[in-house]
Formats: C-alpha cells, sequence, structure tokens
C-alpha cells in the first residue's frame, strides 16, 4: 500500500468542505428567498417594504 502525504488530504478535505459549504449556503440563500429582500435593498427600499416583502415571501 503507497504512502499517503497527510497535507494532501488534509487540503483536499478543507477544499471539499469549503465548496459543500458555499453551495449550501447559496442553496439556502436561494430556496429562503434572499435575492429578493437583496433587490429590493439595492433598489433602495425602506426597511418596512422589505420586511414586508420578506413576510409575503
Amino acid at each position: 500500500m503507497p504512502a499517503t502525504n497527510p497535507d494532501r488530504t488534509l487540503r483536499t478535505s478543507l477544499n471539499n468542505s469549503m465548496i459543500a459549504g458555499s453551495l449550501g449556503m447559496f442553496f439556502f440563500m436561494f430556496v429562503q428567498n434572499g435575492p429578493i429582500p437583496l433587490m429590493l435593498e439595492k433598489l433602495g427600499a425602506g426597511g418596512i417594504a422589505i420586511g414586508l416583502t420578506a413576510a409575503l415571501f
């Protein structure tokens, strides 16, 4: 059995964890209607309008 490099194994595991975490956060944000309040904030909507829109969706 060939010897494995622990540093390479650790780096691969950390890279996989970062990718999985990033995809999970993106998916959760998309499912929880994150883009709509963010778009309203960029358009200059007030806090009440953003809150009502987030509550409705």
